[in-house]
């Protein structure tokens, strides 16, 4: 993992995000298998790729 953060909650917010890199230094292919957070709901997991100069989000599953 490198460099996670949390952004602060400002106020009375319900959604908050946490943003990290997930690198894969080994040799095998590696794969997310699920996340967790006491203090959450739920938690979505997205991918962000540039597209034609455009960045693009979008939601991954654990499928």
């Amino acid at each position: 993992m490198d460099h996670p953060i949390v952004t602060p909650i400002i106020g009375v917010v319900h959604v908050n995000a946490g943003y990290m890199t997930i690198i894969n230094r080994g040799q095998a292919a590696d794969r997310l298998l699920a996340a967790e957070n006491r203090s959450a709901r739920a938690i979505e997991i997205h991918t962000h790729e540039q597209v034609d100069g455009v960045m693009r989000m979008r939601q991954d599953s654990f499928a």
